[in-house]
């Protein structure tokens, strides 16, 4: 195509309810992530420049976690991120 191609994205990734100790007793509720994405290559095939947010409905969630002799923890997953990719094919 002589102005090059655009591909637009989106994806849903949902996970259950789940236990983050072997002991069952540090529960993560189920959540879903809501990704997408929008990208242009130039009509050599060759560059390609996208934007992209991941997390956009900001869901704070827990992406691993246990129990240790300190007591219960947990660490969150990434917020709402935004970004450019450029690519180049040889």
């Amino acid at each position: 195509c002589r102005l090059g191609r655009i591909e637009a994205t989106a994806n849903v990734y949902y996970k259950g309810r789940y236990y983050l100790n072997i002991g069952n007793i540090f529960p993560e509720n189920a959540y879903a992530l809501v990704n997408a994405g929008v990208s242009w290559k130039d009509p050599s095939g060759r560059w390609t420049f996208g934007l992209y947010g991941r997390n956009l409905a900001n869901k704070r969630y827990i992406n691993y976690g246990g129990a240790s002799s300190l007591g219960d923890f947990g660490l969150y997953g990434r917020p709402r991120t935004f970004g450019v990719k450029v690519g180049y094919e040889l």
